[in-house]
């Protein structure tokens, strides 16, 4: 984890990995939602996905130390759960080194939808 950036993660949001793809309704499909601790920002810009190829415009970019969500994955912020906010795929994960503030300091990560 990372000790820099640990301090601004005081959201919650709800991560809904994607465990396979069903052939015959086209859909994914979901394991159990598990939590994690994170900043999110709304941000609307031009992203391309690494693993499509895809250009699309992003909608949230989630900042966290979890290793657990990745591509494909669905996420949302646990404060728009009351609001009744619909999942967001994750699109994007970037990764941010953080081994120049020390040896033990373990990457964050950039959740883009």
């Amino acid at each position: 984890m990372s000790s820099i950036a640990r301090w601004s993660y005081t959201e919650d949001a709800e991560v809904r990995p994607v465990l396979d793809f069903d052939p015959m309704t086209q859909k994914p499909v979901y394991g159990d939602p598990y939590m994690i601790k994170c900043a999110w920002q709304d941000k609307a810009e031009a992203r391309m996905s690494p693993e499509t190829g895809e250009e699309f415009l992003t909608t949230r970019i989630y900042s966290t130390e979890d290793p657990r969500p990745k591509f494909g994955d669905e996420i949302r912020p646990v404060s728009d759960l009351i609001a009744g906010e619909d999942w967001q795929r994750i699109r994007v994960l970037d990764k941010f080194p953080m081994s120049m503030f020390g040896k033990k300091e373990k990457p964050d990560f950039g959740l883009v939808t």
